[in-house]
């Protein structure tokens, strides 16, 4: 089903591929602003931290669609720059809990300042006309991507493999 609703015209391909070839510009530049803090994988620990509010190292790994021991080495070198802390749940000692720090959240308010910029100077190049329509349609993408989000995320197995394609894999290894 998600495939049939991923189908387009050329015209909405070469809109869609010419609007992300903007927003990876953008956010090429917004994390090279940072480059010397944090890498790019960094930089999404740190969003989806500040998103999401504190959570466990598994469901942060899920996340990310890396396994735990990657996410552990990821978040020690943040924790260790103080732009995430690290406390144990105290539900359950084995359970490690992360939440950004203030530190990181000055970090991203620095990556998504120079993101505005350079995407309100995109805006401006529209006619004032178009731009409500432009930010409205903006949103309606957004809102979008947050659902397909959702639908992929059911589309995998608790280890996060794509479900769809486990017995495959299952049988090449067999």
């Amino acid at each position: 089903m998600a495939e049939q609703r991923a189908t387009g015209s050329a015209d909405e391909d070469a809109a869609l591929l010419a609007a992300a070839k903007v927003m990876v510009a953008v956010s090429v530049r917004a994390t090279a602003a940072v480059a010397d803090a944090v890498s790019p994988a960094q930089l999404r620990t740190l969003t989806l931290l500040d998103e999401h509010g504190e959570t466990n190292l598994g469901d942060l790994a899920d996340l990310l669609g890396i396994v735990p021991s990657a996410t552990s080495r990821l978040c020690a070198k943040l924790v260790d720059a103080g732009l995430v802390l690290r406390r144990t749940s105290p539900a359950s000692r084995r359970e490690v809990l992360l939440r950004i720090s203030a530190a990181g959240r000055r970090l991203l308010a620095k990556v998504n300042a120079v993101r505005l910029q350079r995407l309100r100077a995109v805006m401006a190049e529209l006619p004032s006309s178009r731009r409500s329509t432009v930010a409205r349609a903006l949103r309606s993408f957004a809102d979008a991507s947050g659902q397909l989000d959702e639908d992929t995320s059911r589309d995998r197995d608790s280890s996060g493999h794509d479900a769809s394609t486990r017995g495959d894999k299952m049988r090449h290894d067999g």
